[in-house]
């Protein structure tokens, strides 16, 4: 089962791929499943097809490839999402630094008490 769904999900990211080429945005939602991208408008298709087809080497190094079952990926040109309908992996307002898999959440090293003093710099005015 764990290699179908991992087939589907390459599936749904070449297919994403291979639209990025042509145009900087996308948005389905086929079959309970959202899929999107945009570049900023300031990059070429060319430009925009290079960035998003760093996603799937990303998420192979972040999550294990069974594991991901919903992916918002923003990198600094662009950005990649994909979910199931209905499926919430986090309320939208909160920070979503690395989830893979429900039971086995990790937060990035330390990202958290880095992330906590720098707003408090930020509170501070430093």
């Amino acid at each position: 089962m764990q290699g179908q769904y991992s087939q589907n999900v390459k599936t749904l990211l070449d297919s994403l791929m291979s639209v990025s080429a042509q145009k900087s945005f996308t948005a389905t939602t086929p079959n309970a499943l959202t899929r999107a991208y945009q570049c900023r408008g300031d990059l070429s298709n060319s430009e925009c097809y290079n960035y998003i087809n760093k996603i799937p080497n990303m998420l192979g190094h972040l999550c294990s490839d069974d594991d991901v079952v919903a992916a918002w990926v923003q990198l600094s040109k662009c950005y990649l999402r994909y979910e199931v309908v209905e499926f919430k992996v986090v309320p939208a307002t909160q920070l979503l630094y690395k989830v893979c898999r429900a039971r086995k959440v990790i937060n990035g090293g330390g990202f958290k008490a880095r992330r906590d003093v720098t707003f408090g710099m930020a509170e501070n005015g430093v």
